[in-house]
């Protein structure tokens, strides 16, 4: 029976091939061999397909690629990306590719050169982008949608998790488990304020509301070379996170990191040092990416 909202990725599990040949086939673009991409065709005509108009008005001149963008290095770009990302684009016909731009290289002239090589329909940023001179993304000519990013240019189109509201729910689970001394550790911006300035006050909202005061000194903001995130976010913690856990003075029983990565390096930290989670310390993080998965103990997300 013919349809009128079948997808791609229905034609291609029917057809058996993924769904960037199918978005290849029916935009007529290069890659897919003649006898496929009239059987594609044919398929989609045969059940209705209608192309996605949000993905035909995204693209610009001939393009179909949607270039995902990750500034970070080591670990950290392994696993920022889920599926549900490419899955995002190809329901929009178009084709992902990933482009790393390492930290301390110049944010916007790494999109210069991707857009050069790649000719994208639309750039879709993850994470902190650290850039110097917003007013040189005028000159780029796709579009550029931030994802997670805390530090995006004002005036671009951005998709954020509801930190603030998030940050508080987690903190209750923690007040819930009997907790009311919890450090908070985040990363600090190259202008020295802290990141995930929501978050944090999500954390006072909850204190807050169970009538737990505001302690600064609970509030962590941690120094790191995004370059070496992993290795520095470590020798940072060593250094300004251990001292006060093992401290005899208003020892904390929970550690809320603001970030899943951050997590993930404070948790090899402990195990180093020899502080066991949850038995010594209670450990939750912000992001549910999947690179917690990865971690020697299990954490709330």
């Amino acid at each position: 029976m013919s349809r009128s909202n079948i997808t791609i990725q229905e034609i291609a599990q029917a057809l058996k091939v993924s769904t960037a040949t199918v978005s290849r086939a029916l935009n007529d673009k290069p890659g897919v061999g003649k006898g496929l991409k009239s059987k594609v065709v044919r398929y989609a005509k045969d059940r209705g397909y209608v192309p996605n108009r949000n993905a035909v008005s995204i693209r610009v001149g001939n393009s179909s690629i949607a270039l995902f963008i990750i500034r970070t290095q080591g670990i950290a770009g392994t696993s920022i990306l889920s599926a549900d990302a490419f899955e995002m684009t190809n329901r929009l016909g178009l084709e992902p590719h990933v482009v790393r731009i390492p930290y301390g290289e110049d944010f916007a002239e790494g999109l210069h050169r991707a857009e050069i090589a790649y000719n994208p329909a639309i750039f879709i940023f993850y994470g902190p982008c650290e850039i110097a001179d917003s007013s040189q993304l005028e000159a780029l000519k796709a579009p550029i949608l931030f994802i997670l990013s805390d530090d995006a240019p004002a005036g671009y189109p951005q998709i954020v998790s509801d930190d603030r509201h998030g940050a508080r729910a987690i903190t209750e689970s923690l007040i819930g488990a009997g907790h009311e001394s919890i450090m908070v550790l985040t990363e600090r911006k190259p202008d020295g304020s802290a990141y995930y300035h929501d978050r944090i006050e999500g954390f006072k909202d909850a204190l807050a509301a169970h009538g737990l005061g505001f302690d600064t000194s609970a509030l962590m903001a941690l120094p790191i070379d995004y370059g070496d995130y992993i290795d520095s976010a470590m020798t940072t913690i060593r250094a300004h996170a251990i001292p006060a856990l093992t401290s005899s003075r208003h020892r904390p029983s929970a550690i809320l990191a603001l970030s899943d990565y951050l997590a993930f390096a404070l948790a090899k930290v402990l195990a180093d040092e020899g502080i066991r989670v949850p038995s010594d310390v209670s450990l939750a993080s912000f992001g549910g990416w999947s690179i917690t998965a990865l971690m020697p103990v299990s954490i709330q997300s």
